[in-house]
């Protein structure tokens, strides 16, 4: 190779490099963190430790004072951390979780709190009423055919907040209880909207936090 292609060759590959930088722009202090090593890398698993699938999830993180978005994450529910992947490298890098303000990931909107248990917690309704989920998972070994395998169960507590207090809902009777100002109208909008509790306690507990808030309001 001549000496002129390589000096092209040479400024090319910059040219490169600098539009990548540019591209990238500021996600660079994103990929600041730990390096994310599997401790399940070498078990025989039965299902996985991450929110809905086993797989990156494009996303947003609001990341030590800055909104990231469009970045494809791993959200490890089982020991509660967020794995972004090196653009560059391709190493996992795993978040430093005090960083981490709030993140959205399949729709689903999560946000850091202290209490009742440090950890993030996906965000369902907030307003005068606020009412959080909280996802995770637990895992039992039990003996397969040739090994042991890692099974993971995936866990979930939901809570109303009032006036500060987290109230731990395992049922409808539980919500209404805490939420008894409004108990025969919330009973009614679940019936004439045909909300099941049993089956979508999320959304049900959703749409009670909003009815409740919005009939407070017209007293």
């Amino acid at each position: 190779m001549m000496k002129s292609d390589s000096l092209v060759l040479s400024s090319s590959r910059q040219s490169l490099t600098n539009l990548y930088d540019q591209n990238l722009g500021g996600n660079t202090h994103l990929y600041n963190g730990i390096e994310f090593i599997d401790p399940f890398q070498k078990k025989v698993l039965e299902g996985f430790p991450y929110f809905l699938m086993d797989d990156w999830q494009d996303g947003s993180i609001f990341y030590d004072g800055q909104l990231y978005e469009n970045i494809p994450f791993l959200f490890d529910i089982f020991k509660d951390r967020i794995i972004v992947d090196h653009p560059r490298s391709h190493a996992r890098i795993e978040l430093i979780p005090q960083k981490i303000k709030y993140f959205t990931i399949a729709d689903k909107h999560f946000v850091q709190l202290k209490s009742p248990t440090a950890g993030f917690y996906q965000e369902l309704y907030r307003g005068e009423t606020i009412i959080y989920a909280r996802h995770y998972k637990t895992i039992q070994e039990k003996i397969g055919s040739k090994s042991m395998i890692t099974e993971f169960l995936t866990r979930r507590k939901l809570y109303i907040v009032r006036e500060g207090t987290y109230h731990v809902i395992t049922s409808k009777k539980s919500a209404l209880k805490v939420l008894k100002e409004h108990k025969s109208e919330l009973n009614k909008l679940l019936g004439q909207e045909k909300i099941s509790f049993k089956n979508n306690k999320e959304y049900a507990l959703a749409r009670m936090g909003q009815y409740f808030d919005q009939l407070n309001t017209k007293r």
